[in-house]
């Protein structure tokens, strides 16, 4: 994957020469391939013109699509994106709300096992609930007294 870039330009140049030679009916001279340590395929063609002078590479010159940026320096991309999925959640919202079937609940690995602890749960949330107010009925008792 660390394929240098004179390399994939090198390879990509005889990919283009060969794939204008079999367009214009041209046969290449000499044509290998081969694998180096690194397995990719390197092919390397030799191609001639009709004078016998050797064709000069093209290079490509790699560039990234452009990015369109609105006045207040959103791009359009990312504005689109949002749009989308304000029309997704509307779209969502609308078919809950008419849909006549429940929406069933998330279904958890944990799930019997918290339905068989309810009870528990419920025992410890009131007596947390007396604690605390146990404390602070006492606070206001000592705070009314001083």
């Amino acid at each position: 994957m660390s394929e240098s870039s004179e390399d994939r330009k090198a390879r990509l140049a005889a990919l283009r020469r060969s794939r204008n030679n079999q367009k214009d009916g041209e046969q290449s001279t000499q044509q290998t391939a081969s694998f180096n340590d690194k397995r990719t395929l390197q092919v390397q063609i030799g191609t001639t013109d009709s004078d016998n002078k050797p064709k000069e590479e093209d290079t490509e010159i790699p560039h990234k699509p452009p990015v369109f940026q609105l006045a207040n320096g959103e791009t359009v991309e990312a504005v689109s994106q949002r749009i989308q999925d304000e029309i997704l959640r509307k779209a969502h919202d609308d078919l809950i709300e008419t849909s006549e079937y429940p929406i069933p609940e998330k279904i958890s690995y944990t799930k019997d096992l918290k339905d068989d602890l309810k009870p528990y749960y419920h025992k410890a949330s009131i007596r947390t609930e007396r604690a605390i107010n146990s404390i602070l009925s006492d606070r206001y008792k000592n705070s009314s007294t001083s």
